[in-house]
């Protein structure tokens, strides 16, 4: 199993975190922990991945059952799958040290029956 600090630098910036998971690998580790927990079996499944320079850009979908707590909100069974996109800009060490991430939070909300 790797770990956050191999594949993230220790100033990572993840813009689009919230803000007590935005800077650094433990924030990192925190966020993906938090992701298990609520979605124990999460996957990714990559369409398309392309790089410039030092970034790489992905479009996926995610899809899991929300097994565990989050937001706050009890596990509803419920499945989902829903697009994202992300931006990772890379380091010379080659790990990243800046994300940007869009999602379809409202379609995953919904799809979980936390939002109408």
């Amino acid at each position: 199993m790797t770990t956050a600090t191999e594949h993230f630098a220790p100033g990572l910036v993840n813009h689009t975190a919230p803000e007590p998971l935005r800077t650094g690998t433990e924030a990192v580790a925190g966020l993906v922990s938090m992701l298990r927990t609520a979605f124990p079996d999460a996957r990714t499944e990559i369409e398309d991945m392309t790089g410039a320079g030092d970034v790489v850009v992905m479009r996926n979908w995610y899809a899991g059952t929300h097994l565990g707590p989050f937001l706050g909100n009890a596990p509803t069974q419920r499945p989902f799958r829903f697009r994202q996109m992300h931006w990772m800009r890379f380091g010379a060490d080659g790990r990243v040290t800046d994300h940007w991430g869009v999602r379809d939070d409202v379609s995953h909300l919904q799809q979980l029956g936390l939002i109408g």
